[in-house]
């Protein structure tokens, strides 16, 4: 409660703005910049990031804030206290740091117990001369890059805070262990103006002593207060310039362990000679993206041809030319895909206009965007940019409309008011664009708009669009440049809710109506601006989707409707608003049925003279598929089905309408796991919080069977036989097993880790096709890898990283393919590691092991590089015994030839010697997610926290190392693998947008 001015309590809500979570661990300090704008952060795994606080849209070039001014500095890890770290000390012994409210000074305080007392900035350039007085001794080590300092005792063990008052007078510690509050007294002698002075100095004394002012460490002619830095500043604890970014800052403890071999490969920092393409998009966006519901964003083009958002792409799914037999009803292969590139975030909506022609896609708002989404308009049968509407509305653009002469697009923003927008064609063929009109809307984000049909006879004169959402519904009439809403009007009879999509209909009176679809699974009719009747209990859920459908200019196309509900059903009404027929899809959906969009394709609106049409759907699911329902043309529908328009005859009848589904994709959450088949360079797999495991064929561009796994799952390896996979789940227990996390009792699952005996011979949805092993690994921790390997004793391993910073091992029975395995072996071969490898500071996210079975490499979150023996797990401590393991020249030579095992078997390690040219300047640690060797050990792909999928020689060692940059994914990219040798394709998993890319490696 908030006291007023009157003395009365007042509430306050607090409403989440904002989630940033891109850190790989505890958060520990942040700072706001004194504009307001950005937000820089360090985290536990020595992290520091930045982001826009509009958006909470991570920052990944640190390079654009360098010349930004912080309100405060307090993260430990940053550009300007690169010095307070002295030789031999990692992320966590310095607690806290403090700049002073004055600009010109630093306190930190440590695991010592020690306060101490830098000059601002501390970049370790400063010359170490230095005084010294009772209470304060000048700390330095020769050699060393850490800045001069006044250091004080007094704490007797870890000081875990300082910060300085208002007016810079005193320093405040505080003593973790010794529970003690400390009041230092700050003084400064000499006339200190905060200009560039050789005669101030600065010390501190316990508050109630009285010591003299001591000089500050630090040569008095020399030093300075000014934020610029002499040359060779910008350089980093490791010797190492920054490269642009204040994350260079952080630890960087993989270096020791960076060990060349002795007889290296040929390196070259040139692009390689080889180029990707992309051949398929195994995604479709669906649910909800960025606070967006999505809705009504798969629709027909011209051709018939369906076009929907995918990550970062719009895709026109070009259907074959020749219609498909009885033998083979829908033949996936024969499709193909074009895609609409131009957008740099999720595509959030679609939006195509009457004639088919143009479509309209809105984005979220890019880092590039500076918190502002943009709409682009496209030549829908070409792909082909015709304009590109930048910057347009903050926050996203969540809705578009075309009006139904197809010379207007409205638009709706994200921001706090969800602004409406109209654009007007200037140009012809949308080719130049201007905005006509825009006005505010309300603070409750709307659902849907829809355009009113203009034979409506309200549209000249009483409103022209609406939009509705949770609040209601708004009639919206275009003023000049700005409009104008009035709210819809519910009456007595009918319950006022929220209202989720809308459609035009002209009734058998010849009048026109407006239909909306109900939250409560009701069809509102809005005469003017009120309800009049109502289709209760249309859907068993929510009306998520409508769509208008009918032939003949008099009608506007709209004698009929089809919706999509909740309850997974299609439904047909008449214009009577009465039902005619229903589909359910159920059969065809994986996870969630819901049926979010619907399409009717234009060969239904028009049919041929004195003949039937039959109706062909578009329809798109919450959970990620897209299904063509076609009907038959068959006189024979039921009672009612048939519609005539003039001498076109519609059967509107689904009852024999078939459902091939056009594309599978995996919903909710996040997707991580991802494997290659080791014998079939054809198949691969997949594993997501959606909780499906997952196998598609490349050539055949489709799922080929799917099974619930029980739990999120984030890493999948593939047994070498083929035949089996290994499952590992995403936090079994809620936060990790973390003491403090607050977690219900889990479930039973098993183990964290399972394996599936997978057919991909039988027929999908056979129980055949998925039979579980056995389960196990008492982890409770997210699972982030998975490796099956053969010792070089004939042992077979599973290696299990995990996120509770060990390395489980466990001892696999021999398995050469055939039946599905079985017996006491198989059901406890999980039960027991073989060993823990337990040497890693944070969650294990990578391993590879030696191609003779002797060592494995492994990384982690904290950014370690750490080898063991893979018999035993006992660490090998000495990088440069198994520095000769890096060199993939080894891996060339005859199997028979004693160093041909000399050499990773795999690299997928981001970490190490092979990959250390993969970095661009600024990035730390975890702005790379994963990284794959190609077969032939000639180029390396990598999946970073942009977006983008990037191509390098291997190995890769130079700094200025080239690569290809791919984009198309709209968030991290979590996970790339090639397919199995000879590979010619690679496939990438998007995090947040959870496609899967197949892309095509080419000769340049």
């Amino acid at each position: 409660a908030i006291s007023s001015k009157e003395g009365v309590a007042e509430k306050c809500e607090l409403k989440l703005r904002g989630t940033f979570s891109k850190h790989n661990s505890v958060i520990s300090h942040l700072d706001i910049s004194s504009d307001g704008r950005f937000l820089q952060s360090n985290c536990a795994a020595y992290e520091l990031l930045f982001c826009e606080l509009a958006s909470c849209k991570q920052i990944t070039s640190a390079t654009e804030l360098r010349d930004v001014k912080w309100l405060s500095w307090t993260c430990s890890l940053g550009w300007p206290v690169q010095g307070i770290w002295a030789p031999g000390m990692d992320g966590s012994d310095i607690n806290s740091v403090a700049r002073s409210h004055s600009g010109h000074l630093l306190a930190t305080s440590d695991d010592l117990g020690k306060v101490n007392l830098y000059r601002y900035p501390c970049t370790g350039v400063e010359p170490a001369k230095s005084t010294s007085k009772k209470g304060a001794s000048s700390a330095t080590s020769p050699g060393s890059k850490n800045a001069a300092c006044n250091a004080y005792k007094g704490h007797s063990s870890h000081v875990m805070n300082v910060r300085w008052t208002a007016l810079d007078e005193c320093l405040i510690s505080c003593g973790g262990n010794d529970k003690c509050i400390m009041q230092w007294r700050h003084s400064m002698a000499g006339d200190f103006d905060g200009s560039d002075t050789a005669t101030s100095s600065s010390s501190m004394t316990s508050a109630g002593d009285k010591h003299k002012s001591v000089k500050f460490a630090g040569d008095p002619e020399t030093a300075s207060t000014d934020t610029d830095v002499e040359e060779g500043a910008g350089e980093d604890l490791f010797g190492e310039s920054p490269g642009g970014g204040d994350e260079s800052g952080a630890v960087k403890p993989w270096l020791g362990a960076i060990k060349a071999p002795s007889n290296p490969p040929p390196i070259s920092p040139q692009p390689p000679a080889a180029l990707l393409s992309l051949q398929w998009v195994h995604g479709y966006t669906s649910g909800s993206v960025g606070n967006i519901k999505i809705s009504n964003n798969a629709v027909y083009n011209a051709s018939g041809n369906p076009c929907y958002s995918a990550a970062a792409l719009a895709v026109q799914l070009v259907l074959p030319e020749t219609p498909t037999t009885s033998a083979d009803p829908f033949n996936l292969s024969r499709l193909k895909q074009s895609y609409f590139e131009g957008h740099s975030d999720d595509v959030v909506c679609v939006a195509i206009d009457r004639s088919r022609r143009f479509l309209a896609t809105g984005q979220l708002a890019s880092t590039a965007s500076k918190g502002k989404g943009s709409i682009i308009l496209w030549d829908a049968a070409t792909c082909r940019l015709l304009s590109r509407l930048e910057g347009c509305h903050q926050r996203a653009v969540a809705l578009l409309a075309f009006s139904w002469q197809g010379d207007l697009l409205l638009s709706v923003g994200q921001d706090d008011q969800h602004t409406h927008n109209i654009w007007s064609d200037a140009g012809g063929g949308w080719s130049r664009v201007s905005l006509l009109a825009s006005q505010k809307g309300d603070k409750a984000a709307p659902f849907f708009v829809r355009w009113v049909n203009p034979s409506n006879a309200l549209y000249a004169g009483e409103y022209q669009l609406l939009s509705g959402g949770p609040a209601g519904v708004n009639f919206w009439k275009i003023e000049g440049s700005a409009l104008s809403k009035k709210p819809g009007r519910f009456g007595r009879q009918h319950k006022q809710q929220p209202l989720l999509c809308a459609a035009n209909l002209l009734g058998v009176d010849k009048k026109w109506r407006m239909v909306l679809g109900t939250s409560g699974g009701d069809l509102y009719v809005f005469e003017e601006r009120e309800v009049v009747t109502a289709a209760e209990r249309a859907h068993s859920g929510a009306v998520l989707s409508l769509a208008e459908g009918g032939g003949g200019e008099e009608s506007g196309g709209c004698v009929f409707l089809v919706s999509g509900g909740k309850d997974r059903c299609v439904k047909v009404w008449n214009q009577s608003l009465q039902p005619v027929s229903l589909f359910d899809v159920t059969a065809c959906s994986c996870v969630d049925g819901s049926v979010a969009s619907v399409d009717i394709r234009p060969a239904a609106s028009t049919a041929s003279v004195g003949k039937s049409s039959s109706l062909t759907l578009l329809v798109g699911t919450y959970g990620g598929e897209l299904i063509q329902i076609r009907g038959t043309a068959s006189s024979a529908g039921a009672k009612g089905s048939e519609l005539t328009a003039g001498s076109h005859v519609i059967n509107l009848d689904l009852s024999d309408a078939t459902a091939e589904v056009l594309l599978h994709s995996h919903f909710g959450g996040e997707l991580w796991g991802l494997a290659m088949h080791p014998i079939d360079r054809d198949l691969f797999a997949s594993a997501g919080d959606d909780s499906t495991l997952r196998v598609w064929s490349i050539p055949k561009n489709c799922q080929l069977g799917w099974v619930n796994v029980g739990h999120a799952a984030r890493a999948l390896a593939w047994h070498p036989s083929g035949s089996i996979i290994a499952v590992g789940l995403f936090e079994t227990v809620k936060g990790g097993g973390k003491k403090d996390a607050k977690a219900p009792k889990p479930k039973d699952l098993g183990g964290a880790v399972h394996l599936y005996f997978v057919s991909v011979n039988v027929p999908p949805g056979s129980e055949d096709q998925f039979v579980r092993i056995c389960g196990g690994c008492a982890s409770v921790a997210w699972i982030a890898e998975l490796k099956f390997h053969k010792l070089a004793k004939g042992d077979s391993v599973l290696a299990v990283g995990s996120h509770d910073k060990k390395l489980y091992v466990y001892t696999i029975p021999s398995y050469d393919g055939g039946a599905a395995p079985s017996g006491e072996e198989w059901t406890n071969c999980l039960k027991k590691p073989r060993y823990v490898f337990d040497k890693h500071s944070s969650a294990v996210l990578h391993v590879d092991f030696s191609r003779d079975g002797l060592f494995f490499q492994t990384n982690c979150q904290a950014s370690e590089l750490l080898f063991a023996n893979a018999e035993t797990g006992k660490q090998e401590t000495s990088a440069s015994k198994l520095a000769d393991y890096n060199n993939s020249c080894l891996g060339e030579r005859e199997e028979d030839d004693e160093e041909a095992g000399k050499v990773w078997d795999t690299q997928t390690c981001k970490l190490g010697w092979p990959v250390q040219g993969i970095w661009p300047p600024g990035s730390d640690s975890s702005d790379i997610n994963a990284v794959d060797r190609h077969p032939n050990m000639k180029l390396l792909a990598t999946a970073d926290d942009s977006g983008k999928v990037k191509l390098f020689r291997f190995p890769c060692i130079s700094k200025d190392s080239k690569g290809h940059v791919y984009e198309g994914h709209s968030s991290h990219v979590t996970n790339v693998r090639w397919s199995t040798s000879p590979s010619r394709h690679l496939v990438s998993a998007g995090g947040n947008d959870k496609c899967l890319f197949v892309w095509n490696l080419s000769e340049k």
